[in-house]
């Protein structure tokens, strides 16, 4: 397995050792750690270090951590980084996850053990697409084994034509590999971990080769392969005297039957594509034509698809690129002021436009997937605005856009509708952010009136006091307690009243003072609009209950 290279940046030397200092490196697979005081020095020794990993601080004394981030994916797109941000104006954080890093981390209250468990998961990314694509799973039946190194070395190796049909003789394979296609069928795998758990790729695997073997067994003119848990290779011989038509038909009806087994049985979606009759020297060409057909199925709306033969043509490297700018800057321009405003029809009628824009006649899949992937660095983002809300620890965490389990790059149709249903489930999260929110302040009010009802409190000292405007708050306090402002408070203080004419000797004009009234005669009319009776008569009233008063 290729072990990782990281380099920890930041110009605080003990940051960077305690970092370095935290970790189990080598037990996540690197094998390299280096430390940079700016950003400067790594791009230097970029060469020489070959970072996989970047752990940057975002304020660095020559460049910040975004035009790191920007110059490092320009010299090598695959590199991941966790930025670490020191306060809590996430402004940087939000721009370095929408150019890709992976994660952040409060750089004030990290823990090692927060930040090992960052680290292995973003190093999990990186060892799974740093697997050959032409690599193979360990757990195979074992009578398989030679046939299956076999085309691994087709795969890995240029042989000439007489070299695989020799070898093909010797492994005994069905295919006669005269005149024959290559069909590369790819399995929802992710989706099906979420019922299966972490392991259940292996139980998947194993129980999909005992399909496939099964269909082997019943047509003899096919052979397969398994390249990784989620793509398999089929070889299928033509006919005597058979058209690429009718033979590609033919297939077509066999990978629905097979399809059609595997998710009943399984619960798996597959999809499939079909090179075109390929020379036998060509065998790993026909492979790559397969599986590109294979993945333009993404574009499609069914759930089981073929792609046949030749690809159409492709957008030139311009479009794609003019594209992915589209959905790095006026898509997420528009789908920001849509969810900043609580805008669903904008949002729902943005995410219709651009994705209308991922199809097979104006985009390649590599395209739509960096698309789809600004997307998700985008919701991620607003998750985070989201969770950042005072009021959200009332109403829990904001769900992940991705989900357990949902497969972002398997169809653009689906993800696009889970996008928008997404979209839709922030506004309205965002409705109960906002009451919550308003609910909240009331009550904060609320407790300030109750303990500072005495002194000369006004709604406009009690909106500036809580950095509200006086209109909105007098709207909002009626809306949430159902008595305008003034009548609440004074409220309060009659009920204060009350107790003071019951318990104390005090007259009518010590008490109105005592409770916040500097007119004794206006406090009378406000204690009868409350009460119904004036200071006297409920003192009266009382007395002839049998309470206790002093004089009034």
């Amino acid at each position: 397995m290729r072990m990782l290279n990281l380099v920890i940046v930041d110009d605080e030397a003990i940051v960077r050792h305690g970092i370095r200092h935290s970790v189990p490196w080598e037990d996540l697979q690197f094998s390299r750690v280096e430390e940079a005081a700016c950003g400067q020095e790594v791009m230097d020794r970029f060469e020489d270090w070959q970072p996989d990993l970047i752990i940057t601080d975002m304020i660095l004394p020559d460049m910040d951590g975004i035009e790191l981030i920007r110059q490092v994916k320009a010299r090598k797109p695959s590199s991941k980084f966790i930025v670490l941000s020191c306060t809590n104006d996430f402004n940087y954080v939000k721009e370095a996850l929408l150019l890709g890093a992976s994660d952040f981390l409060l750089k004030m209250t990290i823990r090692p053990d927060d930040l090992t468990e960052c680290v292995r998961k973003v190093a999990a990314e990186m060892i799974e697409q740093k697997k050959p694509r032409n690599g193979w799973g360990s757990i195979l039946p074992q009578e398989r084994y030679k046939v299956e190194s076999f085309f691994k070395d087709i795969l890995t190796y240029r042989y000439a034509a007489h070299q695989i049909k020799e070898l093909a003789g010797l492994f005994r394979l069905r295919s006669i590999l005269v005149r024959f296609s290559v069909t590369v069928m790819q399995v929802n795998l992710k989706e099906a971990l979420l019922r299966f758990g972490e392991d259940g790729s292996y139980l998947v695997s194993f129980s999909l080769i005992n399909l496939l073997q099964e269909l082997a067994h019943k047509y003899e003119d096919l052979d397969f392969f398994k390249v990784e848990h989620d793509e398999y290779v089929f070889l299928v011989e033509s006919r005597p005297q058979e058209s690429l038509c009718e033979y590609e038909a033919r297939l077509i009806r066999r990978w629905t039957e097979l399809a059609g087994h595997i998710r009943k049985h399984l619960k798996l979606d597959v999809r499939f594509g079909i090179s075109g009759f390929c020379p036998l020297e060509r065998l790993l060409t026909g492979y790559a034509k397969a599986k590109k057909a294979a993945e333009m199925n993404m574009f499609r709306k069914e759930t089981f698809t073929v792609h046949c033969r030749e690809l159409s043509d492709q957008p030139n490297a311009g479009e794609d690129a003019d594209l992915v700018a589209l959905f790095d800057s006026g898509f997420r321009q528009r789908i920001t002021h849509a969810l900043t405003y609580g805008k669903e029809d904008e949002a729902l009628e943005t995410i219709e436009e651009h994705f209308a824009l991922l199809q097979a006649d104006r985009c390649t899949p590599r395209t739509a997937k960096q698309c789809i992937d600004k997307t998700a660095a985008l919701m991620k983002v607003c998750a985070m605005e989201f969770n950042s809300y005072p009021s959200a620890k009332d109403i829990g965490p904001v769900e992940d856009w991705e989900g357990p389990g949902f497969n972002l790059h398997w169809n653009v149709e689906r993800t696009k509708e889970r996008l928008k249903q997404y979209c839709t489930y922030l506004l309205e999260r965002k409705r109960r952010l906002m009451d919550t929110g308003r609910r909240r302040v009331i009550v904060e009010i609320q407790s300030y009136l109750s303990v500072n009802y005495a002194s000369k409190i006004t709604l406009e000292q009690t909106a500036k006091h809580f950095h509200l405007n006086k209109n909105y708050l007098s709207q909002l306090f009626k809306l949430e307690t159902g008595v305008n402002f003034t009548r609440y408070l004074n409220g309060i203080r009659v009920d204060r009243a009350k107790q003071l004419i019951l318990q104390t000797s005090n007259t009518v004009a010590e008490i109105s003072e005592k409770i916040g009234f500097s007119d004794f005669r206006y406090f009378s009319r406000v204690f009868k609009q409350h009460t119904g009776l004036s200071p006297m008569e409920f003192k009266q009233s009382m007395n002839d209950k049998g309470g206790r008063a002093g004089p009034v």
